[in-house]
């Protein structure tokens, strides 16, 4: 069962968000907010969303749509849903991600699948399907939000790293595909964040406190017109983008996986 969506007016600009309703997305929903963007937030939690949207709304005069969803289930036919349905969404942000934080032998395989349907499928699907609208007008942004962890393997939270891996090599080469309509991706590439990502991951982390995500959602906003297909936000994240150069892949991935023991 799909949902219907009354369009608004079709002057505004719009943002659609992934995995909108806590941690960097509610940060990003607050941030395109307050630039005066109309905001598409996507998420399971219907409860976080409707909290989200009455707390934008005391602050600015813009148009909200929330859409509970799960992005792990039929997600061609909820792109092209989206699609037909909107008008003028000039960015687009896959944003939701989930992880594990295990040893592989723990691993539960519908966890797994999960993983792989959200961080992989959905995102690629969406970026696709955005794609082709966004040459048809001409103009547009893809944001898919990676990690420092998909530039090394990570021991103990493989399948995740593995995961952004993937997003940022797939954006970086559809930017290189794309730019010549005036459409760009980028990945970004993020540093550990202040956020529940460790509770959601059932992990018991060793790791410092991480970045708050305002601040990261602030510079994605300023670098979201970069022309480049892979951006890494942050000096930790530059730092380890540089070892992973350096130090061997062995000796990277032991020291990550001591963290998450």
């Amino acid at each position: 069962m799909y949902f219907v969506i009354i369009i608004n007016g079709d002057t505004m600009k719009r943002v659609l968000i992934t995995g909108a309703s806590q941690g960097l997305g509610l940060a990003l929903a607050k941030k395109y907010a307050s630039m005066g963007y109309s905001l598409i937030l996507i998420s399971r939690n219907k409860e976080e969303l409707e909290k989200l949207k009455k707390e934008v709304l005391k602050e600015y005069r813009i148009d909200i749509d929330i859409i509970p969803y799960d992005l792990t289930k039929e997600i061609v036919n909820f792109s092209k849903e989206i699609l037909n349905s909107y008008s003028n969404i000039e960015v687009l942000i896959n944003n939701a991600g989930m992880g594990i934080a295990d040893s592989i032998l723990y691993h539960d395989p519908i966890d797994e699948e999960k993983l792989i349907d959200l961080n992989i499928k959905a995102l690629t699907i969406l970026s696709m399907e955005f794609a082709k609208y966004f040459k048809e007008k001409g103009y547009g942004r893809i944001i898919n939000i990676s990690s420092v962890g998909s530039m090394m393997p990570g021991a103990y939270i493989s399948s995740y790293y593995a995961s952004k891996a993937y997003v940022s090599s797939f954006t970086y080469s559809i930017n290189l595909e794309l730019k010549q309509y005036n459409v760009y991706a980028i990945a970004f590439n993020l540093p550990r964040m202040d956020t529940d990502f460790d509770l959601h991951a059932k992990r018991k982390s060793k790791l410092k406190k991480g970045k708050n995500p305002m601040v990261i959602a602030d510079k994605i906003y300023k670098k979201m017109n970069s022309k480049k297909g892979i951006m890494n936000i942050g000096l930790s994240t530059k730092l380890m983008n540089l070892f992973s150069h350096l130090l061997p892949k062995s000796l990277i991935s032991k020291c990550i996986g001591s963290k998450l023991r």
